[in-house]
This record gives C-alpha cells, structure tokens and sequence, in this order.
C-alpha cells in the first residue's frame, strides 16, 4: 500500500515539475517575443499573399493562367459547410495555394467545418490562411461632448484546408460550366442596364472613360466566339470603374500608358475578367485569353514588390467590380 502510494506521490510530483517547466517554458516564450500590433499582423497576412502570387508570375505567363484555371473546374474556391464563396484576396490566395500544392478540389474550411461534415484532417497537413473582416458600430466622443455613431471593421484570420487535405469527405460535384451564349447574355444585359455602347472596327480594344463606349475589333478577327467575348468582358470590366458607377481612381481619372494609376487598373481590370469567367465556369476554355503580354505580368510583378498593398485593393475592387456586372 504504502509502495503504491509513493510510485503516485513520485508521479505527482514528476508531473508537477513537467507542468512547471512548461508553464516557465511558455512564460519565457511571451516575454521574448512581443505581440504583434493589428497592423503588422495584416501587413503580413498582404506579404505572405504578395509574395506567393510574385512567385507565381516569376515561373511565367502560363502558369500565372494557370493559377486561375483548372482549380475545381474553374470554379471560385468556395466552403461547402457555410454555404459561401470566398471573395477578394482570399480567392487569389487559395488560387495560388492550389497552384503551388497541385490542389485541384475548389472547396476548402476550417478544421471545425471538415468535423461538422464528418471528415478529418490527415496528419501533418499544413492549412492556408484566409482573413474575414467584419463591421462593428462604436461610439465616438466629438468635441462639443455628445457621442456619434461610427462604424469600424474588425479582422480575424483563420486556418483553412483544402479537401483534399482532408479524408471522409464526399467527392466534389462536378462544375457545371456555361456557354458562350451564356457569357453573350451577361455582357448585353449589363450594357442595356448602364446604356453602354458598344462599337466595332479598328484593331485594338478599348474603353473609352470620357465617352463612356466600348470599341472592339470585328469578331470575324478573332480565334473564336469565345476570344471575342472574352475581350469584351476585359473592356466592360474597365467601364465598371466609370465615375457613374463605382468610380475607380485609374478610370475617372485620364492615366497615361505605363503610369501607376493604369498600370493598377488594368490589374483590377484583369481580375475583374478572371473573377467573373470563374464565376461562369469558363476559364478553362479561354485559358490564353488573359494572358495579355509578358510585359505586363512583368510589370505587375515590379509594382506589386514596391507596393504589397495592391493585391488586396485591387481584388477587393474586382470582387465589386465583378457583383456590379452581375447586378448581385
């Protein structure tokens, strides 16, 4: 009795000390390493984002195209278990972790989720990052002494995985992808809606902010229908940033070729265009329609290095720019 009433006092005691050196061990950790500000942790959330997509357009036009096609189908990387789509930066972001992970499934979720559904993540898998902004109403003291309402937004990020990361999961649903007719339709019920014109001759495409006109080649110069509705769709996503409409900066205001202001739109432009053929299941179809010239991947990723915060601006306004085409 006694014998077996020592081996558990020793035991106590072995893992009291065990329990000790963890919590000095945990303690030493927090007194070494500060706590990040709210800023520094979103500046590195845009940085770790930056870096992955300027890594993706170092290895080339393909597999920048390829970054947005043939993830799910073409499909926008979406969460099964709450019923919503990722938008903005987390599209890029989880387009790019495809990319670079060789995923092929567009569904994605937290590890609460992928328990919620009845499935488990394996061993070992590491999760990508995705960051949801909420509003919060404040009350703001003035001057005079009386208090004024004010709306603030709070971030929290979150740890995400693919479901291929993942076991016990039912296989994804075929994307079902739409036609040329389809896109054609889209296109002519958004320039009946913003009475847009849309001329045809010459030999570059273009939209036109101060005349508020779209002019495009004659569709017989183009490959297909399909290169020919794509290439409207470039253009209408440049007319959504009219100052009638959602007023970005690189439209209303005249920008000169190469400037930063049109170096900037004409990104916002193509993810609008990668946004909404996705949005459509079309992208594999047109996988060379955007890959523009190597130029401007060129000059994207020089821009992008000196300024981290454009990705996150530029697909916030191209995840708008994409619901305003689509009347959402």
């Amino acid at each position: 009795m006694y014998y077996r009433l020592s081996l558990q006092v020793v035991k106590i005691q072995q893992q009291g000390k065990r329990m000790s050196y963890k919590r000095r061990r945990k303690s030493y950790r927090k007194s070494t390493a500060p706590k990040q500000t709210r800023k520094e942790v979103l500046d590195g959330f845009y940085q770790n984002i930056t870096n992955l997509l300027l890594e993706q357009i170092k290895n080339g036009a393909g597999s920048w195209i390829k970054c947005w096609q043939n993830v799910g189908g073409g499909g926008l990387p979406n969460n099964p278990q709450t019923k919503t789509v990722y938008k903005g930066i987390n599209t890029i972001s989880l387009w790019c972790e495809s990319l670079k992970k060789g995923f092929t499934d567009s569904r994605w979720g937290t590890f609460k989720n992928i328990k919620d559904l009845g499935g488990y993540v394996r061993k070992d898998q590491k999760g990508s990052k995705v960051i949801l902004w909420k509003p919060r109403k404040i009350e703001e003291v003035q001057s005079d002494g009386t208090k004024q309402e004010k709306t603030i937004f709070t971030f929290r990020i979150f740890t995400v995985f693919n479901f291929q990361q993942c076991e016990d999961l039912p296989d994804m649903d075929a994307v079902e992808k739409s036609t040329v007719e389809d896109l054609e339709s889209t296109i002519q019920d958004y320039l009946k809606r913003e009475n847009l014109s849309l001329q045809f001759g010459g030999n570059r495409a273009f939209y036109s902010p101060k005349k508020d006109y779209i002019k495009v080649p004659n569709k017989a110069q183009f490959k297909t229908a399909l290169h020919f509705e794509s290439t409207v769709f470039h253009e209408v996503a440049h007319s959504t940033g009219h100052k009638n409409r959602l007023k970005r900066e690189g439209v209303s205001e005249y920008n000169y070729f190469g400037s930063h202001k049109y170096s900037y739109e004409e990104l916002v432009a193509e993810l609008t265009a990668v946004f909404s053929m996705s949005k459509l299941g079309l992208m594999n179809e047109t996988s060379d329609t955007f890959s523009n010239s190597a130029s401007y991947l060129k000059g994207w990723s020089s821009k992008l290095g000196e300024y981290p915060e454009w990705i996150n601006k530029a697909a916030r306004e191209a995840s708008k720019a994409t619901a305003y085409i689509f009347d959402e």
